[in-house]
């Protein structure tokens, strides 16, 4: 499996010092690209030129400060890690540069040479995880905004309701979901909505929140039987407003109808336990053929667990049995859209041989492009 290398750019302008830091670092880590930058100058040209992986600054540089060049990566808005690389008696410097944002430091010293490469697969680790939260957190966001958005179209249910639950205010999205009209839905009380047999459950979540003076009421699910008789599952998402005395004064917010996103659910989860409960071995690829899944029958089969393949090909179980024609001629029956069938001679982790007959059909999207590969084994 082909995987872009690490690659990190070291800012320091004794030569000496960059052979010794190259060597050390190649020695422990294997897949790595090591450039190197005299001046800040130049770092500063090839972060604009270039991705990279990881940057370390050594602060002795003559042509200028390891904290100045820090600061100007900082105010060019470059977004990678940096360790900062000092000499003993200059720890200051080093608490400065976790201040503006270095993700470590290292003093040099005996061994400092031993630590360097341990820091930085740990800062990248770290500068992954944290970019990963960002992409989350940005997601939130987009999702919030489009929630918000659909609220506006009135395509859920606002509502008030007092602290019995008796419907103060609703909108006529209740003619969709609760089936009824607005009229009547203000005339009722929530609880004649719950189904049956959890209205027990949806009472005492209430009687909960309004003891713990809990002021929101986040994705709270539960089933309703509308006017017509049709159950539905829901999900609420409401701001209790209390008085004075903690009385609860009224709920208001949202119940959107997500019956149709329970039922997809429901449909994800049946073919996802019969895939994984199925007697025969079943592999997921991306369309570069690298293993995005394994059902449990293959790792029983090959004896390799589901986080030794992910992420590789499928060579790994590769024997000299089968002939470079015979995969090349799998890989352009699939990648044309077909279905290729035949059989494997593979080699099982502990060395074993094994035959297998396998159907390999490609997965396309709504515009039918290809956009992964699934094998079921036999």
């Amino acid at each position: 499996m082909s995987t872009n290398p690490l690659r990190i750019l070291i800012v320091d302008d004794n030569k000496d010092h960059q052979h010794l830091m190259k060597e050390s670092i190649e020695e422990s880590i294997k897949d790595v690209c090591i450039e190197f930058s005299d001046t800040g100058k130049d770092c500063l040209f090839k972060l604009s030129e270039e991705t990279y992986s990881i940057l370390i600054i050594v602060f002795s540089l003559s042509e200028t400060s390891g904290l100045k060049l820090f600061r100007n990566v900082i105010q060019n808005k470059i977004d990678i890690p940096v360790i900062m690389v000092t000499g003993f008696g200059n720890e200051n410097v080093a608490v400065e540069a976790m201040k503006l944002g270095a993700y470590d430091y290292i003093v040099k010293s005996d061994a400092y040479l031993e630590k360097l490469s341990a820091t930085i697969l740990k800062v990248v680790k770290e500068h992954g995880l944290r970019k990963e939260k960002k992409e989350i957190e940005r997601k939130l966001i987009e999702s919030e905004l489009r929630y918000r958005t659909l609220i506006e179209d009135v395509i859920d249910i606002v509502f008030m309701m007092d602290k019995e639950l008796n419907i103060v205010s609703i909108n006529p999205a209740c003619q969709r979901i609760f089936e009824c009209s607005k009229e009547d839905a203000m005339k009722g009380n929530l609880y004649k909505l719950i189904y049956e047999t959890e209205r027990e459950m949806v009472i005492d979540y209430f009687k909960r929140s309004f003891l713990s003076k809990r002021e929101l009421i986040e994705a709270f699910e539960f089933r309703i039987r509308t006017e017509r008789g049709n159950i539905k599952h829901v999900e609420m998402n409401a701001k209790v407003n209390y008085g004075r005395g903690d009385d609860v004064i009224q709920i208001e917010g949202v119940i959107r109808d997500i019956t149709e996103r329970k039922m997809k659910e429901d449909e994800i989860h049946k073919l996802s336990s019969a895939i994984e409960q199925s007697p025969v071995s079943v592999i997921i690829t991306d369309t570069k053929g690298n293993i995005e899944y394994v059902n449990r029958k293959f790792m029983e089969i090959t004896g390799y667990t589901s986080e030794e393949v992910i992420g590789k090909n499928p060579r790994v179980l590769k024997s000299d049995e089968t002939t470079s024609e015979e995969y090349k001629e799998l890989w352009e029956t699939i990648t044309s859209g077909n279905i290729w069938h035949g059989e494997f001679h593979n080699k099982k982790k502990d060395g074993e041989l094994y035959l297998e007959y396998a159907s390999i059909s490609p997965i396309k999207n709504r515009d039918g492009k290809i956009t992964h590969f699934v094998a079921v084994k036999e």
